[in-house]
């Protein structure tokens, strides 16, 4: 049973650990988690099918191909889609996807045809970003196994991106597959193509 002494002890001691964090001594601050919260409705595209109840939306770093976060299609088409990384992932360019049974289809955002690509924009307290979709081209055929590993969950095919100062790693100016192999060779066993304009 505690004593009115070790109490005190106690609270001195997180007094003093509080104390030491708000002076900056403590220098191993993890960086906090940010989300983007996406709402919306899917509706099909010419030639696509069309959404169903309990189909996935999935959202992948158009950078490096990785599976970023995912979400849920009810009735109608509706969606919403959660996304969460650090901060410091803010202004990545995503690529999303609808998982309907073993294949995965495009997902475009309505509107322009030359929009500029989606970012995320994740915050500690995230906002909804409504934003309407349609199912584009067929991107993957998943293996059975595939389907319910999310690490298996990578980009399939090179959706259309314009350059930009990432994807241009070599600096000429130009996105092309010599951008394209160097980030093959320093990405570390990535087994499918990912995102990268021509």
């Amino acid at each position: 049973m505690p004593t009115r002494g070790n109490n005190s002890t106690l609270t001195r001691f997180f007094l003093a650990l509080a104390l030491a964090c708000a002076c900056g001594a403590v220098n191993a601050t993890p960086e906090l988690p940010a989300s983007m919260v996406l709402i919306g409705r899917i509706t099909a595209g010419f030639g696509a099918p069309a959404p169903r109840a309990g189909d996935q939306v999935l959202a992948f770093s158009a950078v490096d191909g990785q599976f970023v976060g995912s979400g849920v299609v009810s009735t109608g088409g509706d969606y919403a889609a959660v996304i969460s990384r650090t901060p410091s992932f803010n202004g990545t360019p995503l690529v999303l996807e609808l998982l309907q049974g073993r294949y995965r289809y495009l997902l475009l955002p309505e509107g322009p045809a030359l929009a500029p690509p989606l970012r995320f924009r994740g915050r500690t307290l995230p906002e909804r970003t409504a934003l309407a979709l349609r199912v584009g081209i067929k991107t993957a055929e998943l293996a059975p196994g595939e389907i319910d590993n999310p690490q298996a969950q990578r980009l399939g095919r090179r959706p259309e991106l314009p350059c930009s100062p990432e994807l241009d790693v070599d600096g000429d100016g130009r996105c092309d597959q010599r951008d394209w192999d160097i980030l093959l060779l320093y990405g570390g066993g990535m087994t499918r193509s990912v995102a990268h304009p021509d």
